[in-house]
């Protein structure tokens, strides 16, 4: 048995863990519920199905038909790549693996009760349940993610995104804005800033690339993207750290921002700075689900333990928080 394959049959108790043992059976399957049909939530289906040899209930709970992928997501906007070619269905891991999918929302969870309460099929038991549910963002005064994309949740934001770069004048400016960390995809904004500078390297124009980082400095892979920053892209890229988005006209394309301060000292408010395209990333947390359910304990994420993600709140035994929550 692999390391890895250690490490996800310690996110179920010892009955479920000796079900994945071959040829040993039960009247009565274990039962996993898995939230979420990203990445992280149909890895753990799949695998807990496969390993098992069929002896464990999966059951996959996804709102959408499709998951687009994040995860490359950025060369959407130069024409790379569509959000077709990162789109996957659950066809697979139904006649495939047997696993069963249910296009439904989890709204509640109930830890000590073992159960889910869905948008549509009402309260469910579990065994054991897998917390995939990604992020929501925190709310911005005046943004208009309509007019203003975040492009973080890959899809239809995706190619607002890309169209709005297309349609960017040569000598225009794109703002971009980074949150707080932590946050998903720490790299992610950095290269995004670097693919649009390189869009209009390409096209020999006079753009701007301006980028309201919430941090201190670049967050991920900090050597290769000030490289790209300072000589690559150096004539695109205005990179300002420690300034926060306050508000947003989207209407006007116009970012309030203020400069990131410790605690106790006075706020300091900037320039507002102007786009021809903004690109706005609120900062984002654990999804509702997690919020609602107090699998957050108050705070912004779900806290787990390291070794096992299982949920380190005591009110969710037999909970595991995976993937962005």
């Amino acid at each position: 048995m692999s390391f890895k394959r250690r490490t996800l049959l310690q996110m179920l108790p010892a009955a479920a863990a000796m079900s994945m043992i071959p040829r040993v059976s039960s009247a009565t399957p274990h039962r996993v519920m898995v939230l979420g049909g990203g990445f992280a939530g149909s890895t753990v289906a799949k695998y807990l199905k496969m390993w098992s040899q069929g002896t464990i209930e999966v059951t996959l709970v996804e709102p959408r038909i499709k998951h687009v992928s994040c995860i490359m997501s950025n060369l959407v906007l130069n024409g790379q790549l569509t959000v077709g070619d990162l789109s996957f269905d659950y066809q697979a891991l139904q006649t495939k693996y047997g696993i069963n999918v249910i296009q439904d929302r989890a709204q509640r969870v109930n830890g000590v009760g073992k159960e889910v309460k869905l948008q549509d099929a009402g309260w469910q038991p579990y065994d054991s349940l897998v917390v995939a549910t990604g992020i929501k963002f925190d709310a911005i005064p005046g943004l208009d993610p309509r007019k203003t994309p975040h492009a973080w949740i890959a899809g239809g934001q995706t190619n607002l995104l890309r169209n709005q770069i297309r349609a960017m004048p040569d000598d225009g400016t794109f703002v971009m804005t980074i949150p707080q960390k932590p946050n998903r995809s720490q790299p992610g904004p950095y290269e995004r800033s670097c693919l649009v500078s390189d869009i209009h390297k390409r096209r020999g124009g006079d753009a701007s690339v301006i980028v309201l980082d919430a941090n201190e400095g670049i967050q991920a892979e900090k050597a290769t993207f000030t490289l790209a920053f300072n000589e690559l892209y150096g004539d695109f890229i205005d990179y300002r750290p420690l300034v926060k988005v306050d508000a947003v006209d989207s209407d006007g394309g116009i970012v309030y921002p203020s400069k990131v301060v410790a605690p106790g000292e006075p706020e300091v408010d900037l320039a507002a700075v102007r786009g021809d395209v903004v690109n706005v990333i609120p900062r984002h947390g654990a999804q509702q689900t997690l919020v609602r359910s107090g699998l957050t304990d108050g705070g912004r994420w779900a806290p787990v333990d390291a070794t096992t993600y299982a949920s380190s709140l005591e009110d969710f035994p037999g909970v595991y928080v995976v993937g962005d929550s």
